[in-house]
């Protein structure tokens, strides 16, 4: 097989504006204007999956409303971007689950909730004068981690939002927020990025071409998840090692060894399955037309050939091996009976489309 690109540094951090967001659609122009006309309201909740944007949304929120620049804002040089930017502008809250206010320490409390007693010290602190005279920012991570009686503490506040305060939750999963509290917040759900976007992102960070189209296939349109899965060594890897022996396995009687060294990796094998379950969705999003050929790098010949020419029904047969893979799990069949029929499975399709 071909040697894999490496990619051996961290991503580089840029500070983003809105223009980065045009692509979200006319929601980000609209949201953009009222910042700057000073007609915003006082909550914002962004939502959306893991990696999708919402932080970075959030953070050009707030540095465009703690912007002291003339012009264009966020700058990211006047003092307001800097001290927001290095987390010391003291008009900023920020709330996360299990940490003190502003704090990266855990408290004893709650170690994976925001506690009422977390929100009460946000409130006291919010009906004192801002410490610049501009707006205070309070931003709350993981806000479906607020548990009941914190949840109502903050609705009394949204309900009767103090002066120059503006709210910001972010969270995946709105749908565990008391319905109030959205009602409260103008909702903001951030999409899937265009694999476009994703590329030349990734482009712009050093990420190869072969490397790019592989990360596009299983980012799911996430550009966090994209970019740190670009530079995961270990990944690629493991994905490497994993396709080469499920999806690139030639000869039947390497099935029982694979399945043999796998079944003393039970705690494990939920993860490879769903490795299997992402090189094989590749194949298939190349097949529908949402990714480039390019992404089947290290797939041999017959996925390839299936990738052009196979139907919707062969895919949703293989992903339906997985499923039944993963039942067969919840029912204690043993993993590796589990691990050798998915093979024989795969092998069985795969066989149709070799040359």
């Amino acid at each position: 097989m071909k040697q894999q690109e490496t990619v051996n540094r961290a991503p580089v951090e840029k500070i983003l504006t809105f223009s980065d967001f045009d692509s979200q659609g006319s929601a980000m122009r609209g949201l953009h204007r009222t910042l700057r006309e000073g007609t915003y309201v006082h909550a914002y909740l962004l939502s959306g999956a893991a990696g999708v944007g919402k932080k970075s949304l959030m953070r050009v929120i707030s540095s465009t409303l703690l912007c002291t620049c003339e012009t264009e804002k966020p700058c990211g040089k006047c003092p307001g971007c800097v001290q927001y930017y290095d987390g010391t502008h003291p008009d900023v809250i920020r709330i996360r689950p299990g940490k003190g206010i502003n704090s990266d320490r855990d408290t004893e409390r709650g170690k994976d909730a925001i506690v009422v007693d977390t929100i009460r010290q946000m409130v006291q602190m919010v009906g004192e004068h801002t410490y610049t005279g501009g707006v205070r920012i309070v931003e709350i991570l993981e806000a479906e981690k607020m548990n009941p009686p914190a949840q109502n503490a903050l609705l009394k506040t949204l309900e009767e939002p103090p002066d120059n305060t503006v709210f910001m939750l972010v969270t995946e999963k709105p749908n565990l927020l008391l319905p109030t509290i959205i009602s409260r917040c103008r909702h903001i759900p951030l999409h899937p990025w265009d694999n476009a976007l994703i590329d030349r992102i990734l482009r712009e960070q050093g990420v190869g071409e072969e490397r790019r189209g592989q990360t596009i296939g299983v980012c799911n349109g996430s550009i966090g998840v994209a970019l740190q899965m670009a530079f995961d060594e270990e990944y690629w890897q493991r994905r490497e090692k994993i396709l080469d022996q499920f999806l690139n396995l030639r000869r039947r009687s390497d099935i029982f060894s694979v399945a043999a060294f796998w079944k003393d990796q039970k705690e494990e094998i939920d993860g490879l399955l769903t490795t299997v379950n992402e090189l094989l969705r590749q194949v298939w999003l190349v097949n529908f037309g949402l990714l480039p050929e390019n992404t089947l790098a290290g797939y041999d010949a017959a996925w390839r050939h299936m990738a052009r020419e196979a139907r919707g029904e062969d895919f949703t047969q293989m992903i339906g091996f997985v499923d039944k893979a993963r039942q067969q799990r919840l029912n204690q069949v043993t993993p590796q009976a589990v691990l050798e029929q998915l093979m024989l499975n795969i092998m069985g399709v795969k066989t149709k489309w070799s040359t």
